[in-house]
């Protein structure tokens, strides 16, 4: 044979390889609402009266108790069938072999409540379908994992609307009895369709409820001690102050294949949401992003960035997220701070009523056991009583002498005793400091922060570090003209006009006293609704859940 016809006998197998390589890539999306729909019709089928010819007919070669239970398997069945599907479509693993079994049932519990037998060669040849297809299923996990979204649940409720719909309209001719629950007869339709409706309505009410409490629990991701985690920071070349949020210990950590570079974030629901960008090596951050966006995907999740800046944006632009400003975060460079000239009026005058009032600045880098926690707690309790509030986590950390003793501690002391502090995130390779808690007493004197700020600033001016940001004014700086995205003009109205409830604008007016730089902060996440998801991912994590985010003391 020529190499002429050798390649006109390759091509069309080649090319008839690609086109069933492709025809079972989309099989999930064809074999999930045909699983669906079959699962519909099972429950139809099973609330319609049988045909009086094939059970009369099928009552000859098998008791009339086979043919009730095998009536209730059958609806059982066909509600399973409507949760499998949705994780059919969505690629999961677990669920190809879980129809399979579902059909096979089906096929031999429809012939013994007396439907047809073409019936059961269709559902068998479904089940092959599923079988040689194996290779278009390859999200990790089991089925117990797997959260369908509202419209999946709201779905298979009409679908057993429907079916319930269908059986009162074919037995509306008929009293309604309390015998007619315990009548078994060859002909007692009304009765299998009562018993059978309340058995679907029951399964499919404690699945939904099941499914819905699952926490998605990260395969690839690791709950790393804050020892373990200190030591990636000191090995890591880049990272930013937010990042050391990683230290509470209430974040997962996901690390490249070399173990150099992480990201350190937290699972609300279907979301995996990280706070802050990629620390470690910067030639492994794009590999990393792409890495856990693949994970979370192959989990059935979805991820979030949260709190990035300018130069951390080029990894999430890399694996298709999208970007949306969030806010701007207050940035103090300490290379060129100075209190002198008229810009620094105001915050010298609160410096000298600090001075004046007897307030002594204290800055301990790194406190151990020894330290005066009991002191710090008690201010830390009656900020938290005043402000009505309770402790936050995630995107902010929390009274802790284990954290806290991790990081910069900048205190105000009157006549001896703590009135007030800040706990502040370093990253002594970029030589930045940030602002986490700040706290006071109640009887510590006016503008006692606003002097220990300035107190904070002069300390890291004179010892070498180049920045200090004072956190974030959530949806300052958005844009609210007439072409800006939506999520962006609405935060640009809040932002205005919510102080009532958050004070967003005086929030920034404290922050501008010290003139910042006030740097742009941004969220990536998926496309579409992805945003506003994440966004309230971030609350849910922050606040501990709906119930303390709802709560009225929840500040």
């Amino acid at each position: 044979m020529t190499e002429a016809s050798k390649d006109s006998v390759e091509r069309p197998a080649t090319a008839a390889m690609q086109v069933l390589k492709a025809l079972v890539e989309i099989s999930p999306l064809v074999a999930g609402p045909l699983l669906f729909m079959t699962g519909t019709f099972r429950l139809v089928s099973a609330a319609l009266p049988g045909l009086s010819d094939r059970l009369e007919s099928l009552s000859r070669w098998v008791p009339l108790s086979v043919i009730e239970a095998s009536h209730l398997i059958g609806s059982v069945l066909g509600t399973l069938m409507l949760f499998v599907s949705v994780g059919v479509f969505r690629r999961l693993q677990g669920a190809r072999p879980v129809a399979i079994v579902l059909l096979l049932f089906a096929a031999g519990f429809a012939w013994l409540h007396g439907s047809s037998l073409y019936e059961s060669l269709y559902l068998l040849a479904i089940a092959f379908v599923f079988a040689v297809t194996r290779d278009a299923y390859w999200r990790k996990g089991r089925l117990s994992q797997f959260r369908p979204k509202p419209l999946a649940f709201g779905a298979i409720a009409l679908a057993i609307i429907l079916a319930g719909g269908a059986g009162l309209l074919a037995y509306d001719k008929i009293p309604y009895t309390d015998d007619l629950w315990w009548r078994f007869l060859l002909e007692g339709d009304v009765s299998r369709f009562l018993r059978a409706s309340v058995l679907v309505v029951i399964i499919a009410a404690c699945l939904i409820v099941w499914l819905s409490l699952q926490p998605h629990r990260p395969e690839k991701s690791e709950q790393l001690t804050p020892s373990q985690i200190a030591e990636l920071f000191d090995q890591a070349s880049v990272s930013r102050p937010i990042t050391r949020l990683a230290l509470t210990g209430d974040k997962r950590i996901f690390r490249s294949e070399s173990g150099r570079s992480f990201l350190a974030f937290g699972v609300s629901g279907s979301a995996w949401i990280a706070m802050g960008g990629p620390v470690g090596d910067p030639a492994e951050f794009v590999d990393l992003v792409w890495q856990f966006r693949r994970e979370a995907d192959q989990n059935n999740a979805w991820v979030g960035l949260y709190s990035l800046e300018e130069g951390e944006l080029g990894p999430v632009l890399e694996v298709g997220l999208d970007v949306r400003k969030i806010g701007e975060t207050a940035t103090i460079h300490l290379d060129s701070f100075s209190m002198d000239g008229s810009a620094r009026s105001g915050l010298r005058q609160s410096l000298r009523k600090g001075d004046k009032s007897g307030l002594v600045f204290e800055f301990v880098e790194a406190a151990d056991e020894t330290f005066d926690w009991d002191a710090l707690k008690q201010v830390s309790d009656e900020w938290l009583l005043n402000h009505g509030g309770s402790e936050k986590q995630f995107s902010l950390g929390r009274f802790d002498p284990e954290y806290l003793g991790r990081t910069p501690l900048a205190l105000a002391r009157l006549e001896g005793r703590i009135v007030a502090f800040v706990n502040l995130l370093a990253d002594p390779v970029g030589k930045g400091l940030e602002v986490d808690l700040m706290r006071h007493a109640a009887d510590a004197p006016p503008q006692t922060m606003e002097w220990l700020f300035i107190k904070t600033a002069i300390w890291g001016s004179e010892n070498g570090w180049r920045e200090l940001d004072l956190g974030m004014a959530p949806l300052s700086g958005l844009n609210n003209r007439r072409y800006a995205p939506l999520m962006s003009r609405l935060g640009a109205l809040i932002f205005a006009h919510a102080d009532a409830f958050y004070g967003f604008e005086g929030l920034k007016q404290f922050k501008s006293k010290f003139k910042p730089d006030w740097r742009p902060v941004y969220l990536a996440a998926p496309s579409g609704t992805g945003a506003a998801k994440a966004l309230l991912a971030v609350a849910l994590l922050t606040s501990g859940g709906w119930r303390a985010m709802l709560s009225p003391k929840s500040a």
